[in-house]
């Protein structure tokens, strides 16, 4: 029973937030309204979730949790903590609204299963073949879909969560997802950017991001195929009956976000897999009870919902911080913003977001000190320092929602995920640094 209370409050939620964002361009007041009563409904029912989650989840949440309360009353009690309570309260909604509204894919009747209810194996690849498999379609998928691309592939390869991803079938699928990052225009993180820096051209930055990105997707398979891969090891097929479904998602996510420019991909997202979930499910002899019913039992996640809104407190709690005392020493350091200054600034993001710090935090208490300390930075440049560091720390990062998604809906360690992305990190780092270097290059601008 309290578990479809919390399936029902989490569908509320989706309505209300989604609904939220639509009408926030035209009725500012009531959308705020809307959007605190969803992130009302997904408090209480992370109260009723907290009950029934392992007690390492529970452990894990309170810890970064409490660390993010300290940072935010320290912020408050120093004059600093404007706004911690939407920060907190508001914050991490759109990325649960994503979480939440791409549970009904599994309503969809995606592939034939067996008696058991695990998918037959002809859905999956296997091997190095499987590796191949999943970092390709990542990078496609999740240049639209983002984080979605990375659920619609770990739910394939898990059987829909009934068994446990291994530590390389995840870190792929949040490897691939953040080369997106680079170049993708439909990802947030170059809206940002735009909005940021009125000067940054996108015929620029674009053609070196991509070219990051494939770089990093050669990365990623070569870092997967090495060592032994057992026999059971699985990735997501490249056929036409497993891509059909994520790709008709994609072009209607594409169409939904070019017909409403305005209007955030997570929201059109939310849109497009809800209504196709229930739309496309067997509904043969139900009720509209019915249907509601298993709507609200297909919302499941109680370890990534418990994670993700104790790393909200913390990332609140250290932007605060770090608001209130910016990086100034920035322009002691340096003469100019250039190779150097980039590749020190995408590993200031990656420490950071491996400490709890969201990317917009890191950027929005460093661009106001780099823009006046190097007035003459160019904003293309500074943006796809920006967008690269963006990519490198996600892939990095044990907060990132690709790696959440990969402990708390995966079963896969924290830990092993971060050993693992400590021997990729390097070689990121020098892609990143090469990608610099050339449009440094290209472009005449100082080294």
């Amino acid at each position: 029973m309290i578990r479809v209370a919390d399936g029902v409050l989490l569908l509320i939620f989706m309505v209300l937030q989604a609904a939220g964002i639509y009408l926030k361009k035209y009725f500012s007041d009531l959308s705020l309204v809307l959007r605190y009563a969803g992130a009302a409904c997904v408090w209480a029912a992370a109260f009723f979730i907290f009950q029934r989650v392992s007690r390492s989840v529970r452990h894990q949440t309170l810890t970064i949790a409490g660390i993010g309360a300290v940072l935010i009353a320290v912020a408050v009690a120093t004059g600093n903590g404007e706004g911690w309570f939407s920060g907190v309260v508001l914050g991490p909604m759109n990325m649960i609204l994503l979480f939440v509204s791409v549970c009904f894919l599994r309503l969809m009747p995606h592939s034939k299963k067996n008696s058991d209810g695990t998918r037959v194996d002809s859905s999956v690849w296997y091997g190095r073949k499987g590796m191949f498999g999943s970092t390709v379609a990542g990078a496609l998928l999740s240049s639209v879909l983002n984080v979605a691309a990375v659920i619609i592939l770990g739910d394939r390869i898990s059987d829909d969560g009934k068994r446990k991803l291994t530590p390389r079938e995840a870190v792929i699928l949040g490897r691939s997802l953040y080369t997106s990052t680079f170049w993708s225009p439909f990802f947030v993180a170059t809206t940002v950017m735009m909005t940021l820096f009125p000067d940054m051209e996108l015929a620029h930055t674009l053609p070196f991001g991509l070219g990051l990105s494939l770089v990093c997707l050669v990365l990623v398979y070569v870092y997967s195929a090495l060592g032994k891969i057992s026999d059971d090891e699985r990735g997501y097929p490249l056929n036409f009956m497993s891509l059909v479904m994520p790709v008709s998602l994609m072009i209607l996510v594409f169409a939904g976000h070019f017909l409403l420019p305005k209007i955030p991909v997570v929201a059109v997202t939310a849109v497009v897999c809800p209504l196709a979930g229930l739309l496309l499910m067997p509904k043969k002899g139900m009720t509209a009870g019915d249907v509601v019913k298993k709507g609200a039992g297909c919302i499941q996640i109680d370890n990534v919902l418990m994670l993700y809104l104790g790393v909200a407190v913390l990332a609140e709690g250290a932007g605060l911080v770090l608001r209130a005392w910016p990086p100034v020493f920035i322009g002691d350091l340096l003469s100019h913003y250039g190779v150097v200054a980039a590749m020190l600034m995408v590993m200031l993001m990656t420490a950071l977001s491996s400490l709890g710090v969201h990317q917009l935090i890191t950027i929005s208490a460093t661009a106001p000190v780099i823009l006046t300390v190097f007035p003459e930075v160019s904003h293309s440049f500074l943006a796809l320092s920006y967008l690269t560091g963006w990519g490198v720390s996600g892939a990095f990062s044990p907060f990132s929602a690709a790696n959440l998604l990969a402990t708390g809906r995966y079963g896969v360690e924290a830990g092993m995920i971060f050993r693992s992305n400590l021997l990729y990190l390097p070689a990121l780092l020098i892609a990143a640094a090469a990608q610099f270097l050339l449009y440094s290059m290209y472009f005449g601008l100082p080294l």
